[in-house]
């Protein structure tokens, strides 16, 4: 995942004039995130390719900036990756009356 303090002080600017938001509101579950997340791709990618403009970030695909930033919503859902996987009752059972 990113980390926002790995940002410059100057990178915390240029996302928070892009933004039109404070960097310690893009946290924040009730504030639009569009801009937001196209800034901080876009203060990312200048590091790699100084001349990756906002408009490029803006034209990002959700996937590719949740990518880019280390952000998704599988992470969410993988709270326990063995549960989905594990086995239900009903197969040990199923697999106990088989070896019997």
């Amino acid at each position: 995942m990113f980390d926002l303090e790995t940002l410059t002080l100057g990178e915390v600017a240029k996302v928070e004039e892009i933004s039109r938001m404070s960097i310690g509101s893009i946290a924040d579950e009730e504030k639009p995130k569009g801009r937001a997340l196209a800034a901080l791709a876009y203060v990312i990618k200048r590091r790699e390719v100084p001349a990756y403009s906002f408009d490029q970030a803006l034209n990002l695909p959700l996937g590719e900036a949740e990518a880019l930033l280390g952000v998704s919503d599988d992470e969410e859902h993988a709270e326990d990756p063995t549960a989905p996987e594990s086995s239900p009752a009903s197969e040990l059972s199923g697999e106990t009356a088989t070896a019997s």
